[in-house]
């Protein structure tokens, strides 16, 4: 008796957890003009959360945030909730074929905390000469199951979402939730946990730290399809810049989620060189993903060999910046970035008031 009952109860949850998990369907793509994209575009602000609602970011590593979108309740969903997963999950690296070492720190990292599961692994590797379906190498991480796909598209960190979007119905990719990371990074001991949790992460959420967060986030299908194309076209950093602030008209990919949850923000370390590049990176690490980002600051392009100065500053001039861009959010931006970069830091307190550059903003 007490074994039908039980059975009866959880015929009762699942099925009213598939009623409460319904989600209408994504909005149509936009025509693939190219051409008119910034301007067919239109900025999905966030909402903004209202005074009251329970704030989980100081819990234990993992916890989740404050939650905004479609009437969900602030706070609604905890770090708790998160431990019952919800369906499969997997985990998409972008990375570049012109470089291994930072795909193999990642991948070493990896090893170092017992995380177990490459068959969820998804390498989407940019700049390649000829584009690739998903294939499995005979390679050390390839033979424990780690997928890797080639792209031509080169878009610094954006490429493996325009390689999610057209292979995320094959077999090897298909998952409800997408985690995704850059290949430098390094996770720490709470990760495999981390990853495990984040599959109850709902089809149309985002989970992510406050913007911007290194382009970094999980995010389930429905996102996926709601992007669509839109990171098929190649990104210079001037645009990544943009997209990873969400500045109008540009839009990173959690704007394209119907809810997101904000998990804690990132906290920066000392820089190092840790590809021996000669070129000190500087570690943000974000205790919700269980992830240290280990990022460039005035220069980029060293472990390519062809490193190069990003003038932040330039943005600013209508010559050479994003066209159509919000300017008084751009300046936001780079004056949230300054603390970080000394050249950006001096290069605004030149512009006084009565500058070209000032004026315009």
């Amino acid at each position: 008796m007490a074994r039908a009952m039980c059975i009866a109860v959880a015929f009762i949850l699942a099925t009213t957890l598939s009623h409460a998990n319904e989600c209408p369907s994504g909005d149509e793509c936009p025509s693939d003009n190219k051409d008119t994209m910034s301007l067919l575009q239109t900025n999905l602000q966030m909402n903004v959360l209202k005074d009251g609602g329970e704030d989980t970011t100081g819990e234990t590593g993992g916890g989740l945030g404050k939650m905004v979108g479609d009437g969900e309740a602030a706070g609604a969903h905890t770090a708790l909730d998160s431990q019952s997963p919800g369906g499969t999950i997997k985990l998409i690296v972008n990375s570049d074929v012109r470089y291994s070492v930072a795909l193999d720190k990642l991948f070493e990292s990896m090893e170092k905390v017992s995380f177990g599961r490459w068959n969820d692994v998804i390498v989407m590797r940019g700049s390649a000469s000829n584009g690739s379906d998903p294939f499995t190498p005979e390679t050390k991480y390839g033979k424990r199951g780690v997928t890797y796909i080639d792209l031509k598209l080169s878009s610094f960190d954006l490429h493996g979402f325009a390689g999610l979007h057209h292979h995320h119905n094959d077999p090897s990719v298909k998952a409800n939730v997408y985690f995704y990371i850059h290949d430098t990074v390094l996770v720490s001991s709470t990760f495999p946990s981390i990853f495990d949790s984040m599959a109850s992460t709902e089809e149309f959420e985002a989970r992510h730290s406050p913007l911007p967060s290194k382009n970094q986030c999980v995010f389930g299908s429905g996102v996926v399809d709601a992007y669509s194309w839109y990171f098929d076209f190649p990104k210079s950093k001037t645009d990544g810049f943009c997209i990873e602030n969400a500045l109008p008209p540009y839009k990173n990919v959690v704007n394209f989620a119907k809810k997101q949850t904000l998990l804690e923000k990132g906290i920066d370390g000392t820089a190092v060189d840790l590809y021996g590049t000669g070129l000190p990176r500087q570690p943000t690490y974000f205790p919700s993903l269980g992830i240290t980002k280990y990022s460039l600051l005035d220069v980029y392009g060293d472990l390519t060999g062809d490193v190069k100065k990003y003038e932040y500053w330039s943005l600013l001039e209508t010559s050479k910046g994003p066209q159509g861009v919000d300017k008084l959010a751009l300046k936001a931006a780079l004056l949230q970035l300054a603390p970080r970069s000394p050249a950006l830091k001096a290069a605004l307190l030149e512009l006084s008031p009565g500058s070209s550059a000032d004026g315009r903003l």
